[in-house]
């Protein structure tokens, strides 16, 4: 169309829509997956909102995951910790410094000895993985791990009574000990090297290690609370408030949780890892004795 003047006239300019602010997006969404399943979309989904409520899994038996429950209890963490990892916010050093640390794996391969070494010098608070977090930060993550810490240490200690235990690791002036630091550097080695038999209580096998499961799991058992663990690890990674991670089995905290398959010849399949890798064995040449491959150490 042209103007009085024979101009050409141009259509009026659409109305540039309001900007929505997180508070005003009414959009939700609920997705159930796995550990990894979901990972490589998590950003898509953010993208669109952040109201999103992951539901996850807590019968994961693999790796880091399965050493936990022998030696302490609980649910399976793993598949729950990756996704908390991967909507940790790191827009800053400091919250990439953090995302850094939660993220870590103690060495594998390179021998029981060197995998405790390291995560010795973490939970001291002197490992290169705590620069660019300031002291408040540093302690408060740390406090879970020490929670942990003396979780283990106390299992590795007993007599088999290392499974199912809800909040048993408690820090407690009446061990001996006057704080978190002393109770961390005291009966080190004895403790690891273990004097409790298998299968619940003896020595922690820290190879292979996620820091980020060590610090979820000292969240469960300070709070005795799954959820309370897991809006303790969202805080600490800053991820979106609008965004949440739960459990799709409610576990009280302590439970252990599994899954099995039966199959057409009646024969059932027990465990997410035999599950997902069925008849792999391990040939990692030590293993956690657990009987899963080396691969499921991804835990």
């Amino acid at each position: 169309p042209h103007d009085r003047a024979g101009r050409l006239a141009l259509p009026p300019a659409a109305a540039t829509p309001p900007v929505t602010s997180p508070a005003d997006d009414t959009r939700s969404i609920a997705v159930f997956s796995g550990g990894t399943a979901a990972n490589a979309f998590v950003s898509m989904l953010q993208a669109i909102t952040d109201n999103v409520c992951y539901i996850l899994p807590v019968s994961d038996d693999g790796g880091s995951t399965s050493e936990i429950a022998r030696v302490v209890g609980g649910p399976g963490i793993g598949d729950i910790r990756s996704r908390l990892v991967r909507l940790a916010e790191t827009g800053t050093a400091e919250a990439r410094a953090v995302h850094r640390l939660l993220s870590h794996r103690l060495p594998a391969g390179a021998g029981r000895a060197a995998a405790q070494a390291e995560w010795q010098a973490i939970v001291e608070g002197r490992h290169a993985l705590w620069r660019g977090i300031s002291a408040a930060y540093r302690e408060t993550i740390r406090a879970f791990l020490l929670q942990f810490h003396m979780a283990i240490l106390r299992r590795a200690g007993s007599d088999g009574g290392g499974v199912g235990g809800g909040g048993g690791g408690d820090f407690d002036e009446r061990d001996g000990f006057d704080d978190y630091d002393e109770f961390a550097e005291a009966g080190t080695a004895d403790a690891y090297g273990g004097g409790g038999s298998g299968g619940g209580g003896g020595a922690f096998d820290f190879r292979g290690g996620s820091v980020g499961n060590f610090f979820l799991t000292g969240g469960r058992l300070f709070f005795r609370s799954l959820d309370a663990a897991i809006f303790q690890f969202a805080r600490a990674t800053r991820v979106a408030v609008r965004t949440r991670v739960v459990p799709a089995v409610e576990t009280g905290g302590s439970e252990r949780v599994a899954i099995a398959a039966a199959l057409r010849d009646g024969s059932v399949v027990v465990g997410q890892c035999e599950i997902s890798h069925p008849g792999v064995a391990d040939s990692s040449g030590g293993g956690h004795g657990d009987g899963h491959s080396a691969s499921h150490r991804g835990s």
